[in-house]
C-alpha cells in the first residue's frame, strides 16, 4: 500500500543471524522457513558452546595488524600439552577502524589479554573487555 517502498529489494546483505533475514526479504526462503533454519543454527552453537571453553575479548584502541600479531602469539599450553593448533585466537568481527573483538579458547584469551597489557606499540589508549556472554569462536577457522 505505499509504492515508494519496492517489494523487492535489489539487494540484501546480513551479517550473522542477519543473513538469514537477509535471504527472508529477498525471497530466497520464506519467514518459517528462516525460523526453522535460525532455530537449528542456535541449536547447533549452543551444542558447540556447550562442548568447548571460548570466549571472546572486546579490543578498542589497537591496530589490526599488532592486534593479529598478538592474537598468532597468545597460545594456552593446556596440562603442559602443545595447543591442537598452531593459532589458537582468531580476529571475530570488526567494529570500526579499532575495534575488534578477538575469540578462542579461553586459555589463550587471557593470554591475549596479558600480552595487549604488555604491549607497548600502541600510543593511545587501548581498551579491552572480556565479553561474558559471548562464549564461543564463531566467525573464526576454530
Amino acid at each position: 500500500d505505499q509504492p515508494e517502498i519496492p517489494q523487492r529489494p535489489r539487494a540484501v546483505a546480513g551479517f550473522c543471524v542477519g543473513e538469514f533475514a537477509a535471504l527472508v526479504a529477498a525471497g530466497v526462503m520464506t519467514f518459517d522457513q528462516g525460523l526453522i533454519v535460525v532455530k537449528a543454527r542456535g541449536e547447533a552453537m549452543q551444542r558447540w558452546v556447550d562442548a568447548e571453553d571460548m570466549a571472546a575479548l572486546a579490543v578498542f584502541g589497537l591496530e589490526e595488524d599488532s592486534l593479529q600479531d598478538l592474537c598468532v602469539q597468545a597460545r594456552h599450553y593446556k596440562d603442559g600439552h602443545l595447543p591442537l593448533s598452531k593459532q589458537q585466537v582468531y580476529i571475530s568481527h570488526f567494529w570500526g577502524r579499532l575495534g575488534c573483538v578477538c575469540s578462542g579458547p579461553t586459555g589463550a584469551i587471557h593470554e591475549l589479554q596479558k600480552l595487549i597489557a604488555d604491549d607497548t606499540r600502541s600510543t593511545s589508549q587501548v581498551y579491552v573487555q572480556q565479553l561474558e556472554h559471548h562464549c564461543h569462536a564463531g566467525h573464526t577457522p576454530l
